[in-house]
């Protein structure tokens, strides 16, 4: 008979086709699959159980019920979460680029009415998370995913990656040193408290980023 972990492989393979990596990381890498069930792509993250340690496979269970709390049109969403003998299956929104990647690669002029909706979606989605108590602690340009809407062309941004995220506890707040040096606050450094503000100062930094690359004139 077959076992719980082998059903829940099958189940997997039934309904999503694995296509190409688009992503490597150091746990993980994220395929471009096919859901036959909506019949549309969808993004993957797939994580081989043998290379994570206990600590790393609990911060995935973290990811999940982060995720899994937050529902906005700018913040990426948990679609599917499947575990097996050998991997857990992580499935999201496919999207079409990172906010760095597409301001490197392409460089025409665009509206001000784009670059004021490009940056208002970013403060949207970092507003939505503060709001269910989860402080993001890793905003950068890499985990602002681009797409444009097939419908009406307008441009879509969510933020993405709750892999160091946290939920605020005021009565426990967090002191954990994290995050990408270039982008980081300050406060994460010290050996104090801190809060929601941490996020708000990351993204002041990658506004000023986006400034430097010249997201108001040259990206779409």
């Amino acid at each position: 008979a077959e076992s719980e972990q082998e059903k829940k492989q099958i189940s997997f393979k039934a309904r999503y086709s694995i296509k190409k990596v688009i992503c490597k990381g150091g746990q993980a890498n994220v395929h471009k699959a096919y859901d036959r069930k909506s019949k549309k792509d969808v993004a993957v993250k797939v994580y081989k159980k043998e290379k994570l340690k206990r600590k790393e496979h609990e911060a995935i269970y973290r990811e999940k019920q982060i995720m899994q709390r937050l529902n906005h049109p700018c913040v990426t969403k948990l679609n599917d979460f499947y575990e097996d003998n050998q991997f857990i299956y992580i499935v999201m929104d496919l999207m079409l680029s990172d906010m760095r990647d597409l301001m490197i690669e392409v460089n025409a002029p665009i509206k001000e009415a784009d670059a004021k909706s490009i940056f208002y979606h970013m403060v949207s989605s970092v507003y939505h998370i503060h709001r269910n108590q989860v402080i993001h602690r890793d905003i950068k340009l890499e985990n602002f995913l681009v797409d444009e809407d097939k419908y009406d062309k307008q441009i879509i941004i969510k933020l993405i990656d709750f892999g160091l995220a946290t939920v605020y506890d005021p009565n426990n707040k967090p002191t954990q040193k994290c995050g990408t040096l270039v982008t980081v606050a300050p406060e994460i450094f010290t050996d104090k408290h801190y809060d929601y503000k941490v996020d708000c100062r990351s993204e002041e930094h990658t506004s000023e980023l986006q400034s430097q690359f010249r997201i108001s004139y040259a990206v779409f």
